[in-house]
């Protein structure tokens, strides 16, 4: 078996991908695996009451109403979604590769694991008044520029006073992961409300 880059399966399902991007709530995958996606579609709950909007019009369409997400649950492109930089999404998916190359099968959800493994708690930082020290932290971690502002935004200031460095890179990585899974499920509900009945 050779990995692609894009493996996995389909966060949007086909008939809700097709539906999506007819409403233009959704681009096609681009050759990175990536997509546009409305970010209303991102929300919990998004998979309830979306059809019954009048060809989507209850959306926002500027471009700021969107977020870009990988197109599949497995790929280059979801390591840089959970935050890495691109260098370090591609030390990770090539280790991802190297040990998984021949394994008939593998669980979706060990990619998450397996990039977290990447966040050396060794390096690490405590002090949540000192941003300087964080960053740098972030940066030698591999951590995208997003995910550091994120991170040191001061509305999350309690949050850090809570937590490490690390452990709160770790936290937000997986609850980016979890948010995927989310979207591939509110994806799949969607779908079936579109398939007719029997």
């Amino acid at each position: 078996m050779v990995l692609s880059p894009f493996s996995g399966r389909p966060i949007l399902s086909a008939t809700d991908e097709a539906v999506l991007v007819w409403l233009g709530l959704a681009s096609a995958g681009d050759e990175y695996g990536n997509r546009q996606l409305h970010k209303r579609l991102a929300q919990p709950g998004s998979a309830l009451g979306f059809y019954s909007c009048d060809n989507g019009h209850c959306f926002e369409t500027n471009a700021d109403a969107f977020i870009t997400i990988p197109g599949r649950t497995v790929s280059e492109a979801t390591i840089h979604f959970l935050g890495f930089t691109a260098e370090k999404t591609a030390e990770i998916w090539e280790g991802w590769v190297d040990m998984y190359l021949d394994l008939p099968r593998v669980p979706n959800w060990f990619l998450c694991g397996f990039a977290l493994d990447y966040i050396n708690t060794t390096i690490d930082a405590s002090n949540d008044k000192d941003d300087a020290t964080w960053r740098r932290v972030m940066t030698i971690l591999g951590v995208a520029a997003s995910l550091q502002d994120f991170i040191l935004d001061p509305a999350h200031r309690h949050i850090r006073a809570k937590h490490s460095c690390a452990s709160w890179i770790k936290q937000t990585i997986q609850e980016r992961y979890n948010r995927l899974r989310n979207i591939q499920t509110a994806s799949r509900s969607r779908a079936e409300l579109l398939e007719p009945t029997i």
